[in-house]
């Protein structure tokens, strides 16, 4: 399991927030009980939510976090753990990868604590979510989420979820798992430009837009 802190830029941090708060009252959310079935979720008195990101949020997401892998992530998905829910032992083995960048700090005592077991061994880990730090599950380690406990401050436990399918098991928008662009390549640095677009345009720019913006600016 690998750990890393401040793993996206805090602007786009915020920008996932505003757009959850948006969605909170649209019908555009999974529930874990139909989504991850009985295994996952037998025990756990409450649902996890889950939902894409609208498509411009979704190519930042990916872009910020793809140098953190090897492959293009395939899936991502905003999941809002409401007191009560959780998640059951699992290895993420239908993915290359799996992994989680936090959204919100969430202190032990509230529950939702991230749990897995180094190398499939006895051994048993636990850390508790920090905002923007990033999980990332490539070695199959199986791993869990303790309940999440109510709080008299309220709020919601709040996580991007991110896999790289096997192939044949692609999940997210008809998106195939790809090898990512070297660093200095002109598809490398399309990736950038794109990120960078959209933050400035909030919405996905267009192949115009994005050849625009990389001509070399005369001075």
């Amino acid at each position: 399991m690998r750990i890393i802190h401040d793993a996206v830029d805090d602007d786009l941090i915020i920008r996932c927030l505003e757009e959850i708060n948006r969605k909170k009252k649209q019908d555009v959310w999974g529930i874990s009980k139909w989504k991850w079935g009985a295994p996952l979720t037998k025990g756990f008195k409450q649902f996890c939510f889950s939902s894409r990101p609208e498509v411009y949020q979704f190519n930042d997401l990916r872009n910020q976090l793809t140098p953190y892998f090897d492959r293009v992530p395939t899936n991502i998905n905003y999941h809002l753990w409401l007191p009560g829910s959780g998640i059951n032992w699992h290895d993420d083995n239908m993915n290359i990868y799996g992994a989680t960048l936090y959204l919100n700090d969430w202190v032990p005592e509230k529950g939702g604590v991230f749990m897995w077991k180094p190398n499939n061994s006895e051994e048993l880990k636990c850390i508790h979510p920090k905002k923007n730090m990033l999980m990332i599950n490539d070695e199959g380690e199986r791993h869990a989420v303790t309940p999440i406990m109510v709080n008299e401050e309220g709020g919601l436990r709040m996580s991007v979820q991110i896999f790289c399918a096997l192939p044949g098991e692609e999940l997210n928008q008809g998106r195939k798992s790809e090898p990512i662009p070297p660093k200095g390549s002109i598809e490398r640095k399309m990736m950038r430009v794109s990120s960078d677009l959209s933050h400035k345009l909030g919405r996905k720019p267009t192949e115009s837009e994005i050849a625009a913006a990389m001509k070399p600016k005369k001075y």
